[in-house]
């Protein structure tokens, strides 16, 4: 009996590992992040409360690019939800970042304005107040 017990909270331990989303995205403060990833190149600015709207259209993660000055939001599956009418094709890269870690970040910086970020070697960050965000996936490839 004792065995059986052990072995049911070890499988719903391993269970909910392997349900669990990924976290994807490191919160730095601004310094610590120019130190790491350099100097940002260009800054577009977007409004800390429609970020915060987009949010909601998307689940677990959404996805940041920077392309000629523009910055360009989609969804968890690609869809466009930021700016203006655009299409997406198959080989536009993404930058993914959790949800969570973007909603947090606005939170901590508490500023009404937050910042798309490109730095060198095709890292994008992004910023509000004084906190960074990075450490993201590129989609594609890895866009699950």
């Amino acid at each position: 009996m004792k065995n059986i017990k052990i072995s049911l909270v070890l499988f719903l331990l391993l269970s909910s590992l392997l349900f669990s989303q990924q976290v994807i995205g490191k919160i730095y403060n601004k310094q610590e992040a120019d130190n790491l990833y350099g100097q940002v190149l260009l800054s577009v600015p977007i409004n800390s409360n429609t970020l915060i709207g987009l949010l909601s259209n998307s689940t677990n993660y959404i996805m940041f690019r920077i392309n000629n000055g523009s910055a360009y939001i989609v969804d968890n599956n690609r869809r466009p939800l930021y700016s203006g009418n655009f299409s997406v094709n198959s080989n536009d890269v993404f930058r993914v970042f959790s949800i969570s870690l973007v909603t947090k970040i606005l939170q901590d910086g508490n500023c009404p304005i937050s910042y798309i970020e490109s730095r060198g070697n095709n890292i994008l960050t992004i910023t509000n107040g004084l906190f960074t965000l990075e450490f993201s996936n590129p989609c594609p490839p890895l866009c699950d």
